[in-house]
C-alpha cells in the first residue's frame, strides 16, 4: 500500500495523510457543489423610505421623476447568492451582470435597521479584491441574517479551497 497520493489540484505526489499539498498549498478536501443560497429580488418594503422620500419631492416636481426610476431600478435588480459566488443582475432594457466570486471576499458585514428588523429584511455589505466590484451592497433582502451566516461559512470554504490567505497589514 502506498502513502502518497496525486493531489486533486496540481496532480503532484504528497503524502496520503497530508491535508495541504506542499506543491500548491491547497486543501485536500474535495470541492463543496456549488448551491442557491438565495435567488430572487430585493424587497419593495424595505425601500419605503426611498419611496416616501420620491412622494415628498412630487411636490416640487423632481419626485415624478424619481419615483418611476428608483421602482424600476429596484423591481429590475435580481440577485443570486451561492455557496460559489454572488450576481448581481439590473437593468430593465439594456442589463448589466456582475459577479463576484467569494474567494476574493476581503470583508462582510450585516446591517438591519429598526425598520429591517419589522419587515424581516437585512443588507449585506462585501469589500473585496475585485477591481470591477470592489464593494456590493446587497439590500432589502428577506431572512438576510440566516443567509449571512451561510455566506460567511461559504466565504471561508471558497477561500481555502482556491488556497487564499488573508493577512493583515498595518
Amino acid at each position: 500500500m502506498s502513502d502518497s497520493k496525486a493531489c486533486i489540484w496540481c496532480g503532484e505526489s504528497v503524502k496520503a495523510a497530508a491535508l495541504i499539498c506542499r506543491f500548491c498549498n491547497r486543501d485536500q478536501t474535495a470541492p463543496v457543489s456549488e448551491h442557491i443560497l438565495f435567488d430572487g429580488h430585493p424587497r419593495l418594503l424595505a425601500y419605503l423610505g426611498l419611496f416616501l422620500m420620491d412622494l415628498l419631492l412630487c411636490f416640487v416636481a423632481v419626485g415624478f421623476f424619481l419615483l418611476p426610476y428608483h421602482y424600476i431600478k429596484i423591481i429590475t435588480t435580481r440577485v443570486r447568492i451561492t455557496t460559489k459566488r454572488i450576481t448581481e443582475e439590473t437593468g430593465l432594457i439594456s442589463k448589466t451582470i456582475d459577479n463576484l466570486e467569494l474567494y476574493r471576499v476581503k470583508d462582510h458585514a450585516f446591517k438591519r435597521t429598526l425598520g429591517d428588523f419589522f419587515i424581516g429584511t437585512g443588507t449585506i455589505w462585501l469589500a473585496s479584491s475585485d477591481v470591477s466590484d470592489s464593494e456590493l451592497r446587497i439590500g432589502g433582502l428577506p431572512n438576510a441574517k440566516a443567509i449571512y451566516q451561510e455566506l460567511t461559512a461559504a466565504i471561508e470554504s471558497c477561500r481555502r479551497e482556491e488556497g487564499v490567505r488573508v493577512r493583515e497589514v498595518e
